[in-house]
């Protein structure tokens, strides 16, 4: 039999678990990631063959089964998805999509730094990651350069946050001094050996931010235990590089905070703030809490809302006084959608406005309609005190009207009720049409409707929203303007 240890260095060529290994792709502390090739259905794969020494630790091999499966559930497009969790000869590993992309690690090395609206850009790609593992109660716990992937042309990449597998979930990680972040970005929490939660990861990511601004990591003239104490008593260091706007030393101020009380709530709320910083202005304080479970902050107090954009989540803490004139009021976006294989596009045009609108409040359908509810009741209680809808319309839609005696198996049928909901209530409304889908004929549809489908449907030709963000966005800004 072959032993576990054997099992730590694998050979080019040789086949293992069903995978084909092509070469290898990258070293850590965590064991290797080898280039391989899935064999029957001919795939390339990336495939993370962990050290012997977790593989033998029982206690891990069990976490890793457990929140590997929950990161593979997580859908957003900055996330690699997982294929595949599993253990040979007493090896663990698994797979995921092989992305031929440089990490930010890497490009830095080669740039130096990069430009303010690059490095926010990032940052919220980065944070739309972190978001949405939080909201299924996982903690990141290792985030670094070296596990963000820059994919495409480098003044507009494609960002994907890589090791997700190997997050702790929160709920089951309480044994002391068990911490793995890299010490160039570890909070305080984690060296006090203290419960952690989503703030932790807000922390390493503005250490990122201020590496991708300056070129070197915070407190990079510290060592060892003088780097630990760096990061639990001196303040977060101002960025003082020319061209950087003045804002984003608030930014990295606050997502760097030694209390955790004082960061940003969620990763999402720092992405928006950088992404205002590097346009020289300052974002809103308004919160937006998205983790779940042990990840969500347990004792947050920070300015704010407190809840996250979801309709029927449930009602949200009781608000401090607004920070705004009450004449001056957010704009607020709903993005509707009614299939779960529709989920990718929601969260790719959820992130997109999040960084365009940086100041807006979007909010996306996620739940099922409640049995015996009337459908088109339902949609205008969710759509209550919007600005905007967005409607995404696909092919072949199936959905219900909540009665339980008929289904709704024409999505012209479910995009009429949808847009004439909103109508009634005198909301603008964006048709978006993915997969294919079309508006229905204008002498299908009431007057007015007819007039909308003409003038706002968008029609999605790249699944990231590359080509589609701006025109959606403009669209916005002239519905409400």
């Amino acid at each position: 039999m072959v032993s576990m240890r054997a099992m730590s260095q694998l050979t080019i060529g040789s086949v293992f678990a069903g995978h084909r290994i092509d070469g290898i792709a990258g070293r850590g502390g965590m064991g290797v990631v080898y280039r391989a090739t899935e064999l029957g259905v001919d795939r390339s794969v990336a495939l993370k063959l962990l050290s012997p020494e977790l593989a033998e630790d029982a206690e891990f091999r069990e976490r890793f089964r457990q929140e590997s499966s929950i990161a593979a559930a997580v859908a957003n497009s900055h996330v690699i998805p997982i294929f595949r969790v599993g253990e040979e000869a007493g090896a663990l590993f698994f797979t995921m999509p092989f992305i031929d992309a440089a990490d930010l690690r890497g490009v830095l090395a080669v740039e130096g730094r990069l430009a303010p609206a690059l490095a926010a850009e990032v940052t919220a790609q980065v944070a739309s990651a972190l978001d949405a593992v939080h909201a299924r109660g996982l903690v990141h716990r290792d985030l670094k350069p070296s596990n963000i992937l820059l994919d495409g042309p480098r003044s507009d990449p494609h960002v994907y946050v890589t090791d997700f597998g190997l997050a702790k979930h929160v709920a089951a990680l309480s044994k002391p001094g068990w911490f793995m972040s890299t010490s160039d970005y570890l909070a305080p929490e984690a060296i006090q050996d203290e419960t952690v939660d989503a703030r932790l990861d807000v922390y390493a990511l503005g250490c990122i931010l201020y590496e991708a601004l300056t070129g070197r990591s915070p407190y990079d003239s510290a060592e060892g235990v003088q780097l630990l104490a760096a990061h639990m008593e001196e303040p977060p260091p101002k960025v003082e590089v020319d061209g950087v706007p003045e804002p984003f030393d608030a930014v990295i101020a606050r997502a760097m905070a030694k209390n955790r009380d004082e960061r940003y709530l969620s990763a999402g709320d720092l992405g928006r703030a950088a992404t205002a910083a590097a346009a020289g202005r300052s974002m809103s304080r308004t919160e937006r809490n998205v983790a779940t479970g042990a990840a969500a902050p347990s004792a947050a107090n920070a300015v704010g809302e407190g809840a996250p954009p979801v309709r029927g989540a449930g009602p949200p803490p009781a608000s401090p006084p607004p920070l705004r004139p009450p004449e001056h009021r957010e704009l607020s976006v709903f993005i509707s959608y009614r299939r779960q294989d529709s989920q990718p596009q929601a969260n790719g045009l959820y992130d997109g406005l999040s960084h365009r609108l940086p100041d807006a409040r979007i909010f996306m359908d996620i739940d099922s309609i409640p049995a015996g509810v009337d459908f088109q009741e339902h949609i205008q209680g969710e759509i209550e005190g919007c600005d905007v809808v967005l409607v995404l319309i696909g092919e072949d839609w199936l959905a219900h009207d909540g009665s339980g005696e008929r289904r709704i198996d024409n999505p012209e049928d479910l995009v009429r009720l949808e847009v004439a909901a909103a109508l009634e209530r005198r909301i603008p409304t964006v048709p978006v049409l993915v997969e294919g889908a079309r508006m229905p004929r204008s002498d299908e549809l009431p007057a007015d409707v007819a007039r909308l489908a003409r003038i706002n449907a968008i029609e999605v030709s790249d699944s990231r929203w590359r080509g589609d963000l701006e025109r959606v966005t403009r669209v916005i800004r002239d519905l409400v303007s």
